[in-house]
């Protein structure tokens, strides 16, 4: 599905930067560009802090951008907000669970369809830590629903509670039921902390971080989906440095290891510095920061404007450009559809050259020369493409990129010449090879009649 969809379509973007770049590595052929996810602001604000955004940053729903006046807002005054929305949800846990939790108590919240690769038990992996650590400082809120047919993410929700049950008296533990967006809106805004510990790079996007933003609830997250573009240390925090291991049972390790430290010897100590008026000033310096740095990004208002400015209207304009003059062009490409469909059996690599003798130095470039017959086919309307990369122990080439040939000069009849340039950046074995293309420059996409010759 994944093909067919790249393939009939002339957009294409992953939903963050990360997500963008790994998804064109999977599919190398394709332009994949990335436009950012975002979250509707007014919908995923409490209303308790909605309120003192519009006293204080008036609009600030309609213009997400206004959030840079969040000095505006006074810090007793946002703490009390939040205070009262911690409330409101521990309220909720009180009324659901009958477990009491402290208003005055760090919260962590963990809330989000229950999957293996989201790794939720990732905090439990060391318990007799995570006690020492909390020492009655520290309570946990997760939430989410396991998909009925993944039995994985119904046995992650079991080693939760059991988890809960071990911490029985040191750190108190709850897992809410029936999660859907009224508790979603509870949880985001209520808690202190918004933990996410995906399993790299699985992450596409993870609005819920931007949700937490939004109430000026501070991100300790993986490197991972919209945390590698929204994380700066003044926003809250990351666990582990983006590195990826083979290993799964070491990278796990290492993580919690990691989230741990952060625990103690960052996020435990800062949330209770307290000043002689009992306010957390630099905790809340910190929820300002999230707000004025994380707000006006993350949200739809940017997300629309994107897709608007850099999807939609160009493929409003190609559209328009089709149907022109009668349907003239579009009935052109149809033609030309056509006739690559008739010919593109004669399509030969005749032969390849290349400058040097094969070794290279890392900043020095490789000319390669194409000789390809195209029997009857114009070579403006080809694509001619260098598809290289590093090469494996099996000679297969890895993480590829596809760059243009261009076309240099007729040889023969039917014989052309192309030629293009392969920059050495990276030191180890490289390999190439030569594919042909259609390109017609009114296709959606070269791959749209599904025809390619490789050398």
């Amino acid at each position: 599905m994944t093909t067919l969809g790249l393939n009939l379509s002339g957009y294409h973007n992953g939903v963050a930067k990360k997500h963008g770049e790994v998804s064109q590595a999977m599919f190398p052929g394709y332009d994949i560009r990335s436009i950012t996810n975002g979250v509707h602001s007014r919908t995923w604000t409490n209303p308790i802090l909605a309120e003192l955004y519009d006293k204080y940053i008036p609009n600030w729903s309609d213009e997400p951008e206004l959030f840079v006046r969040v000095d505006n807002v006074p810090d007793a005054e946002l703490w009390d907000a939040h205070q009262r929305a911690k409330t409101e949800l521990l309220d909720e846990v009180q009324r659901r669970t009958g477990i009491s939790m402290d208003p005055e108590v760090l919260t962590i919240g963990f809330a989000r369809r229950a999957t293996p690769y989201k790794r939720a038990d990732l905090i439990f992996r060391d318990l007799p830590r995570l006690a020492q650590i909390a020492g009655g400082k520290l309570q946990i809120i997760f939430s989410g629903k396991a998909h009925p047919q993944d039995d994985a993410g119904k046995e992650l929700i079991h080693k939760i509670i059991e988890a809960a049950r071990g911490l029985a008296g040191q750190v108190t533990v709850v897992y809410l039921q029936n999660y859907e967006m009224e508790l979603c809106c509870k949880i985001v805004a209520g808690v202190d902390v918004w933990l996410n510990t995906p399993r790299r790079p699985y992450e596409a996007s993870g609005t819920s971080g931007m949700k937490a933003a939004v109430n000026g609830v501070l991100n300790c997250s993986i490197l991972d989906g919209w945390w590698v573009e929204g994380y700066s240390p003044d926003v809250g925090w990351a666990i582990g440095h983006g590195e990826t291991y083979s290993d799964t049972n070491y990278q796990d390790q290492l993580e919690s290891q990691s989230l741990y430290d952060l625990l103690e010897k960052q996020i435990v100590p800062l949330f209770y510095q307290r000043g002689l008026d009992n306010l957390p000033r630099d905790w809340v310096g910190r929820m300002k920061n999230c707000l004025r740095e994380l707000a006006p990004v993350f949200n739809t208002n940017r997300m629309v404007k994107q897709y608007t400015t850099q999807l939609y209207l160009p493929a409003f304009t190609r559209g328009g450009a089709l149907e022109s003059d009668g349907l003239k062009r579009s009935i052109a490409l149809s033609h030309a559809k056509d006739e690559y469909h008739q010919k593109w059996g004669g399509i030969k690599v005749i032969g390849i050259h290349t400058s040097g003798n094969g070794h290279y130095r890392v900043g020095e470039s490789m000319q390669v020369e194409a000789l390809i017959d195209l029997p009857n086919l114009d070579p403006r309307t080809m694509r001619v493409e260098l598809y290289v990369g590093p090469v494996n122990a099996s000679n297969q080439v890895e993480q590829p990129q596809a760059l243009t040939m261009d076309f240099a000069k007729e040889m023969a009849p039917n014989r052309y010449l192309f030629s293009g340039k392969v920059e050495c950046r990276v030191s180890g074995r490289q390999g190439f090879a030569i594919r042909v293309l259609p390109g017609n420059p009114d296709l959606a996409s070269p791959f749209e009649p599904g025809l390619i010759t490789w050398n």
